[in-house]
């Protein structure tokens, strides 16, 4: 198809040269011959009147010109595929559809880990991509990048469609013969304990909202950090260390591990966790029918508690 004269397949192979910096690899991604790709590529610096693209050792890098084109590119082919995908209907028996979802491994030790069974049961050939939170998250979702996110509220951006989840309360856990942290504690009066932090990626524009989280899980009083809470366990067994965690992870935790885990005692936040999807996807088919099989598993926790 043109558009202004443009054959807009061709911004499918710029978008893959932009990754790879590499005719090669754009080749081998596209399953296409690496003539193929150079020829597409000088249709490109025809129609722009400029190289794109310039051989330094042995990648490709993009001129100032392809770098100015890259975010519009990608938003387009990406709104270009929300669209085909929300009109094409969902069939979970004979879909092998890849989903990508960022999100903490809290969410993936016990959300989505109790989804798997459903998921693959009536979905065998899908594949889904669980990848990490990252810092600049709203873009990855705004791009494409991600096909849905589970992370607390506090993270997620206001303009885009947003599914509750679950609510969860913090509880601390502790090795099993520690005797000395006693149910209904304040997380003020836990402060003399040795305590391990979980940090869970949380962005900085966000760490304001997030605050009275970060305070209940004492953060700030932490001897030592991590990024995730399933690296708690290791590093409090055995000891006379502490940690704040959400109670759905504390009683994975207990059943595998020598430990035990103890009601916090005042006010403490809730950790509220939605599901959100980019705008453009919002009536995608496949993406509604994961998220209810996720919503479902977490009202399973949640009674199991």
């Amino acid at each position: 198809m043109r558009f202004m004269g443009l054959d807009l397949n061709l911004l499918v192979i710029f978008q893959a040269m932009m990754d790879n910096r590499s005719v090669t690899y754009t080749s081998r991604q596209l399953n296409l011959t690496q003539p193929a790709v150079s020829n597409a590529l000088q249709r490109l610096r025809q129609y722009f009147k400029d190289d794109l693209f310039v051989m330094s050792g042995n990648r490709m890098l993009p001129t100032a010109l392809a770098e100015r084109l890259a975010a519009p590119t990608k938003a387009l082919l990406t709104d270009a595929g929300a669209l085909l995908t929300a009109a094409r209907p969902f069939e979970p028996g004979t879909s092998d559809r890849t989903f990508v979802i960022g999100t903490s491994d809290h969410v993936t030790d016990t959300v989505i880990a109790g989804a798997l069974n459903a998921v693959f049961a009536e979905a065998p050939k899908i594949r889904l991509d669980i990848v990490p939170l990252v810092e600049d998250q709203w873009s990855v979702l705004d791009t494409g990048e991600v096909d849905l996110h589970v992370l607390p509220y506090e993270f997620a951006p206001p303009d885009q469609p947003t599914f509750e989840l679950y609510s969860d309360r913090y509880v601390v856990l502790c090795d099993r013969e520690n005797h000395s942290v006693q149910a209904g504690m304040t997380p003020e009066e836990l402060r003399s304990f040795r305590i391990i932090g979980a940090l869970m990626g949380v962005p900085r524009k966000m760490r304001g909202g997030f605050a009275p989280q970060m305070t209940a899980r004492l953060i700030d009083q932490a001897s030592l950090t991590v990024k995730q809470f399933s690296q708690l366990p290791f590093m409090l067994e055995g000891s006379d260390r502490i940690a704040i965690v959400p109670r759905s992870q504390a009683l994975m935790f207990c059943k595998r591990f020598k430990l035990a885990f103890c009601e916090l005692g005042g006010e403490v936040p809730h950790l509220r966790m939605v599901a959100q999807v980019n705008r453009a996807r919002e009536s995608d088919a496949g993406l509604a029918w994961l998220i209810d099989k996720f919503v479902k598993a977490a009202s399973a926790i949640q009674t199991d508690r």
